[in-house]
């Protein structure tokens, strides 16, 4: 990527300006870092020890802000007609897009995680007998 690209476009991706901004302020400014080097495509020429820190640092804020990337480009349409099953590897098992539940591919959360006291303190084994 070229340098000139850094300043063609929005610097942070507008799906993440929010979690940035709920960020403190060191995760923001380690964000921004590895964001950087992310846009300069460097970090695999990057000095060891500063290839691990970056990695270290990539690491906490993707853990500690569920910034896990989970998906790729989108399928193809095909015809339900032609493949009326669903294939081998489960690709054609919905209609606007082939990969959809197919093997290798990622499934993202449809809502940010959160915790429910729903359930938590009853043990299945009290219900069993």
């Amino acid at each position: 990527m070229a340098f000139s690209d850094l300043f063609s476009s929005p610097f942070i991706h507008p799906q993440l300006q929010h979690i940035v901004a709920k960020m403190t302020l060191l995760d923001a400014l380690l964000f921004y870092l590895v964001h950087f080097v992310d846009k300069l495509g460097i970090w695999h020429r990057l000095p060891v020890l500063l290839g691990l820190a970056y990695l270290a640092i990539r690491r906490h804020l993707h853990q500690r802000y569920n910034l896990l990337h989970v998906g790729g480009t989108k399928g193809q349409a095909y015809n339900p007609e032609e493949f009326a099953y669903r294939t081998a590897d489960g690709t054609c098992n919905h209609p606007e897009d082939d990969t959809i539940g197919s093997q290798g591919t990622f499934f993202g959360r449809n809502m940010p995680p959160s915790t429910s006291p729903y359930g938590v303190s009853v043990c299945l084994t009290d219900h069993l007998a």
